[in-house]
């Protein structure tokens, strides 16, 4: 690789990693995957955890839920204990863990929505992020 190719890498890295490092502040983010847009009727539920499951069942109980759906709709949750980054120590942090959900049509990603937040209580966020994702794929 010449120089010029590493130093676009290096600088695409980056950017890639810049909004991660100041895009906290409870911000959602949220974004098509794809320019394809499709109409989403049905979706299919995975999660490790059991309460985002039912979180997000309750949350879009109104879009049939099917297992061949070709939608799935991905949910999840983490917390940070204790964070070793050496950046976020060093410029501080206002958030110790994100919720995401993540739609995949056919498997690839269609959709994926995002949020931040402090403290142990990911369920307000969870909801929050729901309600935005279906005010922007236009769920009634």
């Amino acid at each position: 690789m010449d120089n010029i190719a590493y130093r676009a890498v290096k600088q695409l890295a980056f950017l890639t990693v810049l909004p991660l490092l100041f895009g906290g502040c409870n911000d959602i983010y949220s974004q098509f995957c794809t320019p394809e847009k499709v109409e989403i009727n049905c979706l299919k539920f995975e999660s490790l955890d059991d309460e985002v499951s039912e979180r997000m069942q309750t949350a879009f109980s109104e879009i049939p839920h099917t297992k061949n759906c070709p939608f799935i709709l991905q949910g999840m949750h983490h917390h940070v204990d204790a964070c070793q980054n050496p950046v976020a120590n060093s410029v501080g942090s206002d958030f110790d863990g994100y919720v995401k959900l993540q739609i995949f049509y056919k498997g690839t990603c269609y959709y994926r929505i995002q949020t931040d937040y402090k403290g142990r209580g990911w369920q307000p966020h969870l909801e929050e992020i729901s309600k935005r994702l279906k005010d922007e794929l236009d769920f009634s």
